[in-house]
């Protein structure tokens, strides 16, 4: 299956039609049989070629455009803002302080190291990162709000933490759901899945759905800094911290099922946690 076929089907599992700005193919090509993984570096490249894989498929960014921008990916959380209640306005200022940290962390990176690599190994090579989180985001959020209405409510944030554990890549994981701001014993209030869209907001995202409605954000994940902030802010919430591994395993099993059907050999490593 061609590289661009590959894309293809990923873009039509997310419902998109153009590739978004966080995933690329570095090198183009036929692949058979690839490795999946989350990340990658240049061991995994060789590995994957002395193993005789003729490809590999990666979730993270990996240079080029799909690291430089990643920033801009990050305005299509605002489609879970504004539907959450924020006024536009609102969001996009408070996407503001993570966008520019992301964009001027990215701009230091060596942006054509692993590309490079793999044009020389003549390495097919990949990345698909949105549209797995934004799969990952629905089938999550349609499950828990499921279940959050059988519960009713009176359902509280540990009920909440234990919902994902439900869903068999978060029970499988290492990692649990954490309450990392606020009470596990609080009523969970309206839930937002905050998962797609480059990566998470930060503390003033957080604190918009707050301020707008919203008892608890769950994230992938959130830096310590932000988790402190919001622990001193005058706007009330809870904050649950999903899982990044086990988040991202979804919506890459997801394409994994589907490429296998389709027909492509596959080996899912290097972080994804099995599913069902």
């Amino acid at each position: 299956m061609h590289t661009d076929r590959i894309m293809q089907l990923a873009l039509e599992m997310a419902g998109l039609t153009e590739v978004p700005e966080d995933t690329q193919v570095y090198v183009s090509g036929e692949i058979t049989k690839a490795l999946v993984c989350i990340d990658a570096d240049t061991g995994l490249l060789n590995i994957a070629r002395d193993l005789g894989y003729d490809g590999v498929i990666v979730h993270h960014p990996q240079g080029d455009e799909a690291m430089l921008n990643l920033h801009l990916v990050m305005n299509r959380q605002l489609q879970t803002l504004t539907k959450a209640g924020v006024p536009e306005d609102e969001a996009r200022e408070a996407l503001k302080p993570r966008q520019f940290g992301v964009e001027r962390n990215n701009h230091m990176r060596n942006w054509d190291y692993m590309p490079s690599v793999a044009r020389l190994m003549g390495m097919p090579f990949m990345n698909v990162h949105y549209p797995c989180d934004l799969m990952m985001e629905r089938i999550v959020d349609a499950h828990v709000q499921q279940r959050l209405t059988e519960t009713g409510p009176a359902a509280t944030v540990e009920d909440l933490t234990n919902i994902l554990l439900e869903i068999p890549e978060f029970a499988h994981a290492k990692t649990r759901p954490a309450v990392v701001v606020g009470d596990p014993a609080a009523p969970a209030g309206k839930v937002v899945t905050a998962f797609a869209g480059g990566t998470n907001g930060g503390s003033a995202v957080v604190e918009a759905y707050w301020r707008h409605g919203v008892g608890t954000v769950m994230t992938l994940h959130m830096e310590v800094s932000d988790i402190l902030k919001l622990r001193q802010s005058e706007v009330k919430g809870t904050l649950v911290v999903a899982g990044h591994m086990a988040c991202d395993s979804v919506g890459l099993n997801a394409l994994v099922r589907v490429l296998r059907a389709n027909g492509l050999d596959l080996t899912a490593m290097g972080g994804i946690v099995p599913g069902a």
